[in-house]
């Protein structure tokens, strides 16, 4: 055979071969197709659960029992503690249509954050440090936390890899979202008009106080001698200095018997004591229930509105919040209508016993 033959023949074959790939991987779905898409193919049902299939997003499953497991789930979270199957029809149904929507924004979300894989190096490091911590709390050894694993069919390797997804998932929508959830100057200012007569701060006043305990002791021994120290206060020694000898308050006697600032929103921080009815700068004993002070207050600062540039930080973070939960929202309505337009989301309607009016409506 002449060069020029062979050179023929390897290009007939080669050709055979490259229109028999593209056939098999684009066309009819043959063999090195399906080890394709075996090897990327997300997981299609749950390990051991061989329940029926109620949805399908992008070819992963979630059954029945998933479903069941989570509407009982909904239902515990919300107080309702008798057996989910003696609920009123219409709550059981209530609670496994919020359940399916749940699984399915979960699964949406997964597959989603799979397909980016952002953050997988980070992530793994702070799997590694929950994982540490988590142990540590159980037990120091780590026997107890083993024995729990295995008991709940779990590897340490497993549970790290669940650790890793769910940051890998918050990552994901907290960079894919992130424009979305940041509110401009010009909405802050839109929100100060609207809520500036409740931006205020709160009346306020600084405390100190020397304290004696009754307990186990007798209350009237307590206040002689909580008032010989009173004496001593009125006639001229410094209220840091007595506060520091005789206060059995082990957080502020050391600091002079300083409290720091109380505010009228936070008045009953003392039982049965009214801390903005105490004269201004002049020390009075006063009995609580757990014995004696000798209270020294400032006079009272009104608290004042608040200007655009104080409350600056307090609308972002409200305003950044829940911005976020609508931009989340709105990505995962984006993501679910995407799967319905290009038919990868297939789902069962939801079936009781006694099925009510409403219509399945994910």
């Amino acid at each position: 055979m002449t060069s020029d033959q062979k050179f023929v023949t390897k290009l007939i074959i080669y050709s055979g071969l490259t229109l028999y790939l593209v056939g098999d991987l684009f066309i009819w779905d043959g063999f090195f197709a399906k080890k394709i898409n075996d090897r990327f193919a997300p997981q299609t049902a749950p390990i051991n659960d061989y329940s029926d299939i109620i949805a399908t997003i992008y070819g992963e499953n979630i059954t029945q029992n998933q479903l069941d497991q989570r509407a009982r789930e909904l239902a515990y979270r919300k107080g309702d503690a008798t057996s989910f199957n003696e609920l009123p029809v219409e709550k059981q149904y209530a609670y496994l249509l919020n359940a399916q929507y749940d699984l399915i924004r979960e699964t949406l979300i997964r597959l989603k954050t799979r397909l980016n894989d952002s953050g997988q190096l980070d992530s793994d490091k702070k799997a590694g440090f929950w994982m540490e911590s988590l142990t540590q709390d159980f037990d120091p050894d780590g026997e107890e936390f083993a024995k729990a694993l295995k008991s709940a069919g779990m590897s340490p390797a497993t549970l790290k890899s669940k650790f890793q997804a769910r940051l890998n998932q918050t990552e994901h929508l907290k960079s894919s979202t992130k424009e979305a959830s940041t509110p401009t100057d010009e909405e802050l200012v839109i929100y100060y008009d609207q809520l500036k007569d409740s931006l205020k701060t709160s009346d306020s006043r600084s405390l100190q106080h020397i304290f004696f305990s009754k307990l186990h002791k007798d209350s009237q021994s307590v206040k002689t001698q909580a008032e010989e120290v009173l004496n001593k206060l009125n006639n001229g020694e410094t209220f840091e200095g007595l506060a520091k000898t005789y206060s059995e308050d082990a957080q502020s006697g050391p600091l002079g018997g300083n409290l720091g600032f109380v505010t009228n929103a936070r008045n009953d921080v003392l039982p049965g004591v009214d801390l903005f009815n105490l004269p201004n700068n002049t020390p009075i004993l006063i009995e609580s229930d757990w014995g004696w002070h000798i209270f020294k207050a400032s006079p009272i600062t009104k608290g004042r509105q608040l200007n655009f540039e104080e409350a600056k930080p307090l609308l972002y973070s409200a305003a950044k919040d829940v911005r976020k939960h609508k931009a989340v929202d709105r990505y995962v309505d984006n993501i679910l209508n995407a799967a319905r337009r290009s038919n990868r989301l297939s789902v069962k309607p939801i079936s009781i016993n006694v099925k009510p009016d409403n219509k399945n409506n994910i």
